[in-house]
């Protein structure tokens, strides 16, 4: 019997065939490895622990939430220090009498607040349970209120002509603002940087009112409170260990957040390929959570103070690419908190050289030729610019009034050409008071850009 011989189309398919199978299989083990280590690398990162600082007993903390807790009528203190009518029924509190009043019924929270003033602060460790989170963060909004009343403070103190005690009404609300951050993740350091700006915007039309000495204290008290400053990697380094915490939370109850499983099907649907993996699903969103936060540290403290990344996806850090996807979507985030930080520092920086250059022009007659002329006698040091931090604040003498700046965002000296909003009108007065943003182009003027 001839043996039978197969054709030329015949091997081709059998080859196509048996290589189609082997990429299958091999893809398959490829898959079930990944999910082999991503299970192990989760393992390993929950049972790691960064040791935290013990609480400060007694913690600012606790006499800030009993005093958000003491708050009475949140959403007259907010009309009435808005520049906007309020939409829907009722009138906002528009006369110094009715917002007197809102400030006396509140006078419980002011005291309880400025008892917490005496202590150090730390905020504990966010609660990774979903219910403990939708609890967390109205109270950490409530404390916005709070420095929402110090400002409506201030605004009657100056009313009544007591600048004075309005310029320490509004570096109160700075002196909140600083204080939240301190171990809190991200989003609880964006509501201190509000906070801050909240107290700093009326302090800046009070400078030109205020004495000698009422401004010269208020500028020692406001280096003070610069220091106190929490550096942004502070915050992503907690920010980190929420994750962490988030996926102790998922190992310990097999049935996952709400949170979590919508953050899944975030980075899910920025990547496609995931939905093939033969495990039913994506791995722990806290996990890969924690793993872009993670490579956002390393790449932060490897580039030190600057933007990290650009526009260009070839700029982001590679991880495994079943974490890079979400990296891309939180990294350009992290980036305008980065701004943000560092506008705030800066912007306490302006208000204290600000308020040590009126203390000395009414006690001298004239500004100073330099910011060195302001050491002792009314700051301890020339402040740095904490976009550019190896170099003083840039300053000169102008007729009659002086020009005091930073660098800003882009680290480029522009002369103190103030960073303008792209969106404002042309026929509008240039300036906009513009905040400082990724990518803004020009300089963080005082008194211009708040």
């Amino acid at each position: 019997m001839a043996e039978k011989t197969l054709t030329r189309a015949q091997r081709i398919w059998i080859n196509i065939t048996l290589g189609v199978g082997a990429l299958m299989i091999l893809g398959t083990l490829a898959m079930w490895g990944m999910e082999y280590f991503t299970q192990r690398g989760m393992r390993a990162v929950a049972s790691e622990s960064i040791p935290r600082p013990a609480p400060p007993s007694p913690n600012a903390y606790e006499f800030y939430e009993d005093a958000a807790m003491a708050l009475v009528d949140t959403e007259g203190i907010s009309q009435a220090i808005s520049t906007r009518r309020p939409v829907g029924p009722g009138d906002p509190p528009d006369t110094l009498e009715e917002k007197e009043a809102i400030v006396k019924k509140n006078a419980r929270a002011l005291q309880l607040l400025r008892k917490g003033f005496r202590h150090p602060y730390l905020a504990p460790p966010m609660n990774p349970a979903q219910d403990a989170i939708a609890e967390e963060f109205p109270l950490f909004a409530k404390f916005r209120s709070l420095a929402r009343l110090l400002a409506l403070e201030g605004r009657v103190k100056e009313s009544r002509g007591d600048r004075a005690g309005a310029i320490q009404s509004y570096l109160d609300a700075v002196r909140l603002g600083q204080d939240l951050p301190r171990g809190g993740a991200f989003l609880v350091a964006l509501m201190g940087y509000a906070a801050g700006a909240m107290g700093r915007y009326p302090a800046w039309s009070t400078i030109e009112h205020l004495n000698a000495e009422p401004a010269r204290r208020a500028a020692r008290r406001m280096e003070e409170i610069s220091e106190r400053h929490v550096p942004f990697l502070d915050t992503l380094i907690e920010e980190r260990e929420w994750h962490r915490r988030m996926l102790r939370e998922e190992l310990a109850n097999p049935e996952r957040s709400d949170m979590a499983a919508e953050t899944e099907e975030l980075v899910e649907e920025s990547d496609p390929a995931r939905q093939q993996m033969p495990y039913g699903g994506v791995p722990s969103a806290s996990y890969h959570g924690f793993r872009a936060v993670d490579a956002y540290v390393q790449a932060y403290r490897k580039n030190g103070l600057r933007p990290i990344f650009s526009e260009d996806a070839s700029d982001y850090p590679r991880t495994w690419w079943i974490a890079s996807s979400l990296l891309e979507i939180v990294a350009p985030v992290y980036d305008k908190g980065w701004v943000k930080e560092r506008n705030d520092l800066t912007q306490n920086r302006l208000l204290a050289t600000a308020l040590a250059l009126r203390a000395y022009r009414l006690e001298r007659g004239e500004y100073p030729e330099s910011l060195s002329a302001l050491v002792p006698a009314y700051l301890t040091r020339v402040p740095n610019d904490p976009f550019a931090p190896k170099t003083p604040l840039r300053y000169r003498r102008t007729d009659g009034s002086y020009l005091l700046y930073s660098v800003g965002p882009d680290g480029k000296d522009d002369g103190g050409t103030p960073i303008i909003n792209p969106k404002a009108k042309r026929n509008l007065d240039p300036r906009t008071q513009h905040h400082a943003e990724a990518g803004s182009k020009g300089d963080i003027v005082a008194g211009v850009n708040l």
